[in-house]
This record gives structure tokens, sequence and C-alpha cells, in this order.
């Protein structure tokens, strides 16, 4: 094995001794690289290498790289021995990489290492051969088809080669969609690089389209995958696009994310109108489709429009009454009609909040707040219903109703425990009431968090018995509470007693130290 191992690194002595006399490394550093080369190539040479050995040789032959072309910039070398030196290096790391792919040629993550390597160092020759082999050895692997069929054409400027590569990807992934969309891409590129040379009777789209065609028949019935074509057609390509989406609009007349696609795509309401046409009755989702294109591209106009749409309709649906309602909130502008649509869905808690935002503009506060009861009572387990609750109590000034309102959230049984400590939260930023002796106990009791208490801190001092509860469920955590606890205590010596226990009790004391000087 020794003799092995001198072989190989006896072929790059020439290269370090050059890099010494260049002043790029000294003797002292030249001997760390050659030792640390030596360990790598033994940990190669056993009987049972691993996989990590490999990678580690790879990243300190691409590290070595990289600092050899950070000293030669520095240094301004400009002798042709520099530049064949960081050459032999990188010959080095792709001999590493080959050796990796023959020792574990299954392992696809090391290939596609080896060929991101080799195509960033430009070596043509061996990376033709590594495609080759990868193919040959994964030969169902549509991302290295793809990979392959990129370099042939960006990297080689060969249409010819890349349209053979994704004949054979076709043969062997006939359904493959990444396959065909990649082919499809790769023709589009190469349309729009050669459309200036082509004549007037010359169509450059003929071999996409006929491509999408083709796609489109082995695998059929797949809206999604037809949109990622008219997804991919680019905007100077509008014959290819008009092609696509009137291919995908006479396949899916009334699919809602076929006719939201081309409609984006023509920033036009004409393809909405007619599916709507063509239907005998419109699919709830065709409408909410249309109703959200109408709320996204005519804003103006869109509150009047979808309001058509609703009454277009066959039964209420939770979903277009609510864009519905948004869009005339945004132009606000109301009417009667708008206002019934909230109350043909009592269970949902979405309908609620938009009547009482809608409420808010319109009704006096004492019916603003009788709509909130409403809504909470309906919805219980809905923590926004209760939230927009409270906020309305703090815009009318009713700490009582807000502290009650507080109290009945915190006591809902099918509210979450992390949703009831916003709550609370909420509570004790508007209401000063809260922070009061027999209020603030309800609110420190369980459910609780380190924010909360720390929340409470802020704005008093809480009982004793309390400030040890908190300290000892989340005095490991956070630095904070022990600060604002040293902060409240107004006993000097049992202020340094705190200290003390904080910076035992957290992990990292010195969150303390930076807590207590923020």
């Amino acid at each position: 094995m020794a003799d092995r191992v001198d072989r190989v690194l006896e072929r790059d002595l020439q290269c370090l001794d050059d890099l010494q006399r260049l002043g790029v490394f000294s003797a002292g550093e030249i001997r760390a690289i050659v030792n640390r080369r030596r360990t790598i190539e033994y940990n190669l040479h056993r009987r049972q290498p691993i996989q990590l050995d490999f990678v580690r040789g790879i990243q300190f032959e691409v590290n070595l790289d990289a600092l050899v072309s950070q000293r030669v910039a520095r240094l301004a070398i400009k002798s042709p021995a520099a530049t064949e030196c960081q050459q032999k290096i990188r010959a080095r790391a792709l001999a590493l990489h080959e050796r990796t792919v023959n020792k574990f040629p299954q392992n696809l993550a090391l290939w596609f290492a080896y060929l991101d390597y080799g195509r960033s160092i430009g070596g043509s020759k061996s990376l033709s051969k590594a495609f080759n082999r990868a193919l040959q050895l994964h030969p169902t692997c549509p991302e290295l088809w793809i990979k392959a069929m990129t370099w042939e054409f960006d990297d080689n400027d060969s249409i010819a080669g890349s349209r053979v590569l994704m004949q054979r990807a076709l043969r062997m992934l006939p359904t493959s969609q990444d396959v065909w969309l990649a082919f499809f891409c790769m023709e589009v590129q190469y349309y729009r690089r050669v459309r200036n040379l082509l004549s007037e009777d010359q169509d450059g789209t003929a071999v996409p389209r006929l491509l999408f065609d083709r796609a489109c028949q082995a695998i059929p019935d797949d809206v999604d995958f037809r949109l990622r074509f008219l997804d991919q057609c680019p905007s100077d390509c509008s014959a290819l696009v008009n092609y696509v989406s009137v291919s995908i609009a006479e396949a899916f007349p009334q699919d809602p994310a076929a006719v939201s696609a081309i409609a984006n795509r023509q920033q036009s309401t004409g393809p909405f109108e007619a599916a709507l046409e063509s239907a005998e009755s419109a699919s709830p989702a065709l409408l909410i489709a249309y109703a959200e294109f109408l709320a996204k591209h005519r804003p103006l106009t869109a509150h009047t429009d979808i309001l058509r749409l609703v009454d277009m309709a066959a039964e209420p649906d939770a979903t277009l009454d609510a864009i519905c309602i948004r869009a005339h909130l945004a132009s606000g502008v109301f009417d009667d009609n708008v206002m019934k649509l909230g109350g043909r869905h009592p269970q949902s808690a979405e309908m609620w909040s938009l009547r009482c935002h809608i409420a808010s503009r319109r009704l006096p506060i004492e019916d603003v707040l009788a709509l909130h009861e409403e809504s909470v009572r309906a919805c219980p387990s809905s923590l926004h219903l209760w939230l927009q609750y409270m906020r309305s109590c703090v815009v009318a000034d009713m700490p009582d109703r807000l502290v009650d309102v507080t109290r009945r959230c915190i006591g809902e049984v099918s509210l979450a425990d992390e949703d009831k400590v916003r709550a609370k939260l909420l509570a004790i930023h508007t209401c000063p009431a809260m922070l009061e002796a027999p209020l603030l106990r309800e609110v420190l009791a369980s459910p609780a968090s380190p924010e909360l208490f720390e929340a409470c801190l802020e704005r008093c001092c809480i009982p004793k018995d309390l400030l040890e509860t908190g300290l000892s469920l989340y005095g490991t955590t956070s630095a904070r509470l022990w600060a604002l606890a040293c902060q409240r205590e107004p006993n000097p010596q049992a202020a340094v007693h705190l200290q003390w226990r904080a910076r035992k009790a957290l992990s990292d004391p010195s969150d303390f130290e930076r807590a207590i000087t923020a």
C-alpha cells in the first residue's frame, strides 16, 4: 500500500515545488499539504474505504484550489506555472470524484457532485465519458438525462446532441413529465436564439408545438401537466402561447385551474366568460376562480362583478361570499345584499369576522358589540373572533366588558392553550385592569408562557409566589424573565441573589448578562 500511495503523491511533487518557488506556499505549508494528501490516500487505499473518506479528500482539493486562487490573485502572479498548478489540483479533484463514483456507482448524489464539478472546471472530455457511464448505470433517472441535455445544449452549443439525448430519455421514460417539459423548454430556447435568422415563411415554433402535442398524447387528462407548458412559454412567443392556451381550453373547457391560468396569461376575463357561457351550470370552483381573478386584476369594479357571480351560484358558497364581501370592503361600497351574504353561513368564522368588520364601519358601537357577541357564541373555537371582540371593546373604551370577554375566552374549553395565551397577552397590553391583583392571578394561571410573565413584569410587580412559579417553569430558558425580575426587586440583596440564581439556572449565563444590560 505504501508504494502505491507514494507513486500517487510523486505525481504532484513538481506542482508543489512550483507553488513554493512562486511564493504561494511556504515550505511548512507544502509539508502539511503532502502529509494531508498522504493521510487521505492511505484512507482511500485501505481494504474497506468509506464514502466519507472520498468526500473529505475531494473537499480538501477543492479548498486547496480556492486558496491557491486567492493567493495568486493577491500576489499578482502572472506565471503560466501557477495556472498549470491550479489545473493539476483540479485534475486531482476530478480524479478523486471519478474514483468515488467507481467505488459507489449506485449513489446518485455522488454522480451529481462529480458532474457538477466537472462542468464548473470545464472538463468536457472527461465529462462526456462521465455522463455516458452515469446514464448507463441510471437510465431511469430523469434528472440525469436533463442534466446531460443541459450540458450539451448550454456548454457545447449542440442542439443535435441535446435532441438525441432527449429522444433517448423519452424512449426510456415515455411518461416522465420532467423530461417532456425539459425537451420543450430546450426547443423554445433554441427557437429564441435562431428566430432572427429565420425567414418570414419559416415557422420556428413547429418543433415546440409538436413536442407539446406528443406530450399531451403520452400523458392525457392531466391539466396541471399542460399548465406547466404554458408557464414555460415566454411572453415574446405569442404564437406558441396562443397555441398552448387554445389546446388547454379545448381539452379542459370547464376546469377552474385551466381557465384561471389562461385568463391570467392573457390578462382578460374572456376565458372565464367563455367557460360560463358553455356551461349548463357554473361550478362553485369556477366561480371562485373568476372572483379571485376579478379581485386581483379588476379591483375598481370587482365588487359589482363578483356580486353578479354570487347571484349565478346555484347554492350559497362561503368562499365566494367571503371574496365578495372583501371586494366591497376594499371599495368602501356596501348595500343590503352584501350585508345579507354573511348571514347565510352561521357556522363560518370567516363570515362572522367579515360581518363584524362591515358593521364596525356602518353601525353604532353597541350594535357592533352585539354582533361580536353573536359571533363568539356561534363559533366559540375561533380565536380570531375572540380577539376581534376584545379589540372592539378597547375601541369602545369598555374595560369591564373587555375583562369579561377575556375571562370567557380563557375559560373556553374548545380553544387551544396557545390561543388562550395570545388572548391574555392582548388583554394585558390593552387593559390596565387586567394587572390588578385578583385578575392578575387569573392571567398568570395555566396556560401561560414566558412571554406572558415578561409582559406582566414589564408593567407591574407581581406577587412573590407567582414570580417563583414563572421562574420555576421558564427560568432555564428565559434570560429576560430573570432580568425583569431583578429589575423589579426592591431589595438589593434579594436582587443580587436573583442574579446568582439566574446564572445557575440558564445554560448560557452570558444570555443573562446581555438581557440585564439591554
